[in-house]
């Protein structure tokens, strides 16, 4: 149960809003604000400026995300004015420039993530992240898949995986028309045929997609795992690769963090490089010989030197108890 400070009247003003994503949104950030609330006896609405900032400091949002969060708080501001709930009569966001305080209070995004971080924004574990959940559970699996590495040219892997192309038993599925198997672990194969069940997807809030004015999109019946909207299309076509991209860029602004498809991977190549260090002590070709081959790296000299580098470089950037250690750079 999500906790909200004045929480009688949050849902008065929650029973306002006639969109579920809308309030989902403001319930996830409602809880969010509480300790704040309570540590500083007063209501969100009832921030100054340097309180808000403090609390959007906690967070880890980009600017695309602090601009949706901090037009949310407005909109309970000025409710708040409104209904006479404030101590004020003057919204503080009067007061100050969005624009240089949505720059002061959006944090740095770090250019690859963990896989802790991949991990609870899939729904693998919880860590303590501060990120919203993802709606779908097809984008809890795209995130996931991605960072495992399997995507492929243009993310055909993802685009053509159909459950037709998963091995329960042996946890595995079949890419390249079935030329190439890829183990993954139990989780990953559960995510699947989850996410192959959904008959819905939900959009999230900013997001501009072509919905019809719904907050949803009913998906078409098909052997794809990753199902396009039903609008009448061919259902044993698979999805376009610009809507996949324009799924992970709703994503991506809904929890605040940067990310594609080649970040994603690349985050997912410098953790299994870090498990290989973890396991020899050392990383060179040979022992990141079978990382290249999952990676899809051109079996050559200057990639796999290339490809070394970049991990070696990267490891304590993302992991930081790594900053000390001698990874060959």
């Amino acid at each position: 149960m999500m906790k909200m400070y004045n929480a009688k009247y949050k849902e008065i003003y929650l029973e306002l809003k006639t969109s579920d994503n809308y309030r989902i949104n403001f319930r996830w950030m409602f809880s969010k604000s509480f300790e704040f609330e309570q540590r500083f006896s007063r209501d969100l609405f009832d921030f100054s400026a340097d309180q808000l900032r403090e609390f959007f400091l906690s967070r880890n949002f980009s600017k695309n995300t602090t601009a949706i969060f901090l037009s949310m708080i407005e909109d309970y501001v000025n409710w708040g004015i409104s209904t006479n709930r404030t101590i004020s009569k003057d919204s503080q966001f009067d007061k100050i420039d969005k624009e240089s305080f949505i720059e002061d209070i959006s944090k740095h995004q770090a250019k690859f993530l963990s896989n802790k971080q991949v991990e609870e924004i899939s729904g693998a574990k919880i860590y303590g992240y501060k990120y919203a959940p993802l709606r779908n559970k097809q984008d809890q699996l795209m995130v996931y898949l991605a960072f495992l590495g399997v995507t492929g040219k243009g993310n055909h892997y993802l685009l053509n995986l159909k459950m037709s192309d998963v091995n329960e038993e042996e946890l595995y599925i079949k890419v390249e028309d079935g030329s190439r198997k890829i183990h993954l672990n139990p989780f990953a194969i559960n995510l699947i045929k989850e996410a192959h069940q959904e008959r819905i997807y939900w959009k999230y809030m900013g997001e501009n997609s072509n919905f019809r004015g719904h907050e949803y999109s009913e998906l078409v019946e098909s052997d794809y795992v990753f199902k396009k909207a039903n609008s009448g299309g061919n259902p044993e076509t698979p999805m376009g690769n610009g809507s996949l991209r324009k799924r992970l860029d709703a994503i991506r602004d809904h929890i605040g963090l940067e990310m594609s498809f080649n970040s994603l991977e690349r985050s997912g190549m410098i953790f299994l490089a870090k498990v290989i260090y973890d396991r020899d002590g050392y990383l060179n070709a040979k022992n990141l010989k079978d990382l290249f081959d999952k990676y899809r790296v051109k079996d050559d000299m200057q990639s796999r030197s290339k490809q070394l580098q970049f991990v070696r470089r990267e490891i304590p950037k993302v992991y930081k108890e790594y900053e000390n250690e001698n990874l060959g750079r």
